[in-house]
């Protein structure tokens, strides 16, 4: 990865859902993001929501190569964000990780 690539962090404890995603609806990246995996773009596609409140929600959309991969991706990140020990951490603690 090149000093100008950028990456994001999503916090856990932000995350409000993750469900199976739409396909882009620009026509030239769904057909690409649609010839390089196996399966329909919308069965391979997971999108997590979060944000700080309810009214500035952010969308970010993941596309698996293969609709099993998505469906893992899926099960797997519903169990460590809605995880109820970690979204109910007590804030002294996170300040003496910090």
């Amino acid at each position: 990865m090149s000093s100008l690539q950028e990456g994001q962090v999503i916090e856990c404890s932000q995350v409000s859902d993750i469900r199976g995603g739409t396909p882009p609806k620009e026509s030239r990246l769904a057909a690409e993001l649609e010839a390089r995996g196996s399966g329909t773009l919308d069965s391979r596609t997971v999108t997590v929501c979060s944000g700080l409140d309810l009214v500035n929600i952010t969308y970010n959309n993941f596309v698996a190569p293969n609709e099993k991969t998505a469906k893992a991706w899926i099960q797997c990140l519903r169990k460590v964000t809605h995880n109820f020990k970690a979204s109910n951490v007590c804030p002294m603690t996170s300040l003496m990780k910090q």
